[in-house]
């Protein structure tokens, strides 16, 4: 986290120490201390994003580039994925289609024959 933010932002907002310790529901020396040794807890931290109306990443530094490239690796992994399942609906959906067909012609050719049979049967 990168604690300088967050002085800058409260000094921006021109809040003094104990303003921002209550919006963190702290004291003061509570606050001082936290910054002093850097132990911002994740709910304090999601407190004070909630109050200035930023994200919480805001108090990070951007990820080096180095980082992202499992993330491209990741997104065209899952791109070609999707086109993979893409393809394999449609071929479910024409193995359906199909199967429509035949249980069509299934009852067509049964109905045929039980009209058929009753009329053997009734000779």
């Amino acid at each position: 986290m990168n604690y300088k933010k967050m002085v800058d932002l409260v000094k921006e907002q021109n809040l003094s120490d104990n303003k921002i310790a209550r919006i963190m529901d702290m004291t003061g020396t509570g606050y001082r201390d936290m910054l002093k040794n850097h132990t911002m807890k994740v709910d304090t931290l999601e407190k004070v994003a909630r109050h200035f109306n930023i994200p919480v990443s805001y108090f990070f530094d951007e990820v080096g580039n180095e980082l992202n490239e499992p993330r491209a690796e990741y997104k065209t992994n899952c791109c070609e994925l999707c086109r993979e399942k893409d393809k394999q609906i449609e071929e479910l959906k024409h193995d359906k289609e199909w199967l429509k067909s035949q249980v069509e012609a299934k009852k067509e050719t049964g109905a045929a024959n039980s009209v058929q049979f009753r009329q053997a049967a009734n000779e």
